[in-house]
């Protein structure tokens, strides 16, 4: 049986959600699913409006990238992300629900573990101009929209398509802040994204404390090119318009308790309702159906 990762999602509620009576009971179906088979987590959990502006849910999942669909049927609020999970690691995800549908984003994550000094050099990612070349000055990143997550022993970035800068063939790099407050820039050879094929693509990048005291001395503010690391990214293609993305096998959530994981300061959490009915899984542009008002 494949290790599992430990999930907590914390939801900002949308605007109708937010303007319901406190006393009333919400019900909001969360589905990860591949591009294709019967998706292995589909459930409906419960949870009183309150008077927060989010709620909190936590489930077990095997590894993988996943479609992430958040709906509530009544009042009417959606979410649509992509999520990759490491196996035995807890990963912690901020949503936020939308009045009426979501948007879909067209994306690419790149993820792995790192040790926990990473955190201490504030990595992030940037794009950089294809003419900067190895040792060369950086300049000003390209704009990008790319969200990145660090925990204590991984990180997750999301990197959003843009026709606009996917035309430029950027190069990723990844930025690392020195003690002094200077900045390392190491290029990642990641196969880059050129057209949306419905799917979010993935890459993994594993970093070491070997690694990054390969790059500790180096001059900053140039680009980087160390060979150590251009050998450890693999993956990382969204797949072209109207390719078939391969997608791992569907498996079942076992009912086991979860690896370990760090304790957290108790709050209320939504209740977990029988599992939704059996139903395809939606197209890559649209929401799953909602679950039955209750």
């Amino acid at each position: 049986m494949s290790a599992l990762a430990h999930a907590v999602l914390h939801i900002a509620l949308c605007n109708a959600i937010s303007r319901a009576p406190s006393t009333a009971t919400i019900a909001m179906r969360v589905q990860l699913a591949f591009p294709s088979g019967d998706p292995p987590f589909d459930k409906v959990f419960k949870f009183q409006r309150g008077d927060g502006d989010e709620t909190t849910v936590e489930f077990d999942i095997p590894r993988g990238m996943y479609r992430l669909a958040l709906v509530v049927a009544k009042p009417q609020c959606s979410a649509i992300d992509y999520v990759d999970f490491l196996p035995e690691h807890n990963r912690v995800i901020k949503e936020t629900l939308v009045d009426g549908p979501p948007q879909n984003r067209a994306m690419i994550e790149l993820q792995g573990t790192t040790p926990f000094s990473f955190t201490y050099s504030k990595p992030t990612f940037v794009l950089l101009d294809p003419s900067v070349k190895c040792n060369g000055p950086v300049g000003d990143p390209l704009p990008g929209n790319i969200v990145t997550e660090n925990e204590r022993d991984a990180y997750y970035s999301a990197i959003y398509y843009d026709p606009d800068m996917v035309a430029k063939k950027p190069t990723l790099a990844l930025r690392l802040r020195t003690n002094t407050g200077l900045e390392h820039y190491i290029r990642l050879r990641i196969p880059f994204m050129y057209e949306w094929g419905g799917f979010a693509g993935d890459a993994q990048l594993n970093v070491t404390e070997d690694m990054l005291d390969d790059v500790a001395t180096e001059k900053p503010d140039v680009l980087l090119c160390p060979p150590m690391w251009q050998s450890r990214v693999s993956g990382g293609v969204i797949p072209r318009a109207g390719a078939q993305p391969t997608a791992a096998p569907a498996q079942s959530v076992p009912a086991q308790t979860a690896p370990a994981k760090p304790a957290a300061a108790p709050q209320p959490q939504p209740t977990p309702a029988a599992p939704a009915s059996a139903a395809p899984v939606p197209a890559a542009s649209g929401a799953p159906p909602a679950p039955a008002a209750t």
